[in-house]
């Protein structure tokens, strides 16, 4: 099984307007559940873009959904684009899991 986690920076392209974690998490809810993600992890980091600070939000769940890499990637595309982002950092490894 893979955990994926999805990082989205929380201020535009050109860094000059912010997002706030609500809508950043609004939109990547929206945008996963199409996909079947139905449930994951959320947290508001500090991350950094060209040298500057800013604040990102973390998505991490565990792939345990059926839903394809290039599903992931299209919902991620389409976020990228709703919030006016140069980019966004996909991440993946394997991992074990239970549910207990």
């Amino acid at each position: 099984m893979k955990q994926i986690s999805i990082y989205i920076g929380l201020k535009t392209r050109n860094m000059k307007a912010n997002i706030t974690p609500k809508t950043a998490l609004k939109k990547a809810t929206t945008e996963l559940k199409k996909v079947g993600i139905i449930g994951f992890n959320a947290q508001t980091i500090k991350g950094l873009w060209k040298g500057k600070a800013e604040k990102c939000l973390n998505i991490s769940f565990i792939n345990n959904f059926g839903t394809s890499k290039a599903d992931i990637v299209t919902a991620t595309e389409n976020i990228k684009t709703a919030l006016n982002q140069e980019s966004i950092l996909i991440t993946e490894q394997a991992t074990g899991y239970s549910f207990i």
